[in-house]
């Protein structure tokens, strides 16, 4: 066999024992990619449960969310949602990526935050189809503290979701050449009402994904206050 031949033949056999590699590789990276991630969590003390709510407040506020739900009891913050920013909104620096604002641009999309503060070793009770109702915790019962965050003793998580809503509007008809000749349908048996006011957005919103980098934003800020408010 000349040695061209053999080398060849070597480059071949190198190539097929590489497949099945290869193979495995992209395999990881596809499931890599379809699995759900994880809220942004830290752990923090129940000592330091009053100074984490205020700073998660404070950190929303200041990316322009302002909280709609502040449940202390509960541990639980909600926040107003904000439009996302695009590429026509240049001093607007919340975005990950070119890719990102790219797809704001095209999509009218925004953001709404919500914040948990939940014991770390919280597990949900399994719902069975049969069994007696407890109803609500008893007010200084073992059940209300472990209910209370403001009386719960042990380590906290601090989880955020950063939640990427879509506008859309029913019955839109693309029109085949121009925007402007977009249209939508009525619905002749829901009538609008008399004093319903022509500018209001009719859009509905649709959660479409997760926003990770947004999540890491929010738990930085909260650290740094929490770090600031130590300091002082």
């Amino acid at each position: 066999m000349s040695p061209l031949i053999r080398l060849i033949h070597a480059d071949s056999t190198n190539c097929t024992s590489r497949l099945p590699v290869l193979f495995m590789g992209g395999l990881l990276l596809l499931l890599a990619g379809c699995s759900t991630p994880r809220p942004a969590t830290i752990q923090i003390d129940s000592a330091q449960y009053q100074d984490a709510f205020n700073a998660a407040l404070e950190a929303t506020r200041r990316l322009g969310m302002p909280p709609l739900v502040r449940d202390r009891q509960g541990g639980l913050i909600e926040t107003r949602p904000r439009v996302a920013g695009s590429l026509a909104d240049p001093w607007r620096i919340d975005q990950a990526s070119l890719g990102q604002a790219m797809n704001n641009t095209l999509k009218f999309q925004r953001r709404r935050v919500r914040i948990e503060f939940l014991p770390s070793d919280f597990m949900p009770e399994n719902v069975t189809d049969k069994g007696p109702l407890s109803g609500p915790a008893v007010p200084g019962s073992e059940q209300d503290r472990l209910v209370d965050r403001q009386l719960y003793e042990g380590t906290l998580e601090l989880r955020v979701w950063v939640i990427t809503e879509r506008a859309f509007r029913p019955g839109q008809r693309f029109n085949a050449w121009t925007r402007l000749g977009n249209s939508y349908t009525r619905d002749p048996v829901q009538a609008d009402a008399i004093s319903d006011d022509p500018s209001r957005d009719r859009s509905n919103w649709t959660p479409i994904a997760r926003d990770p980098a947004y999540e890491q934003r929010i738990i930085s800020r909260i650290t740094s206050l929490m770090e600031q408010d130590s300091a002082d």
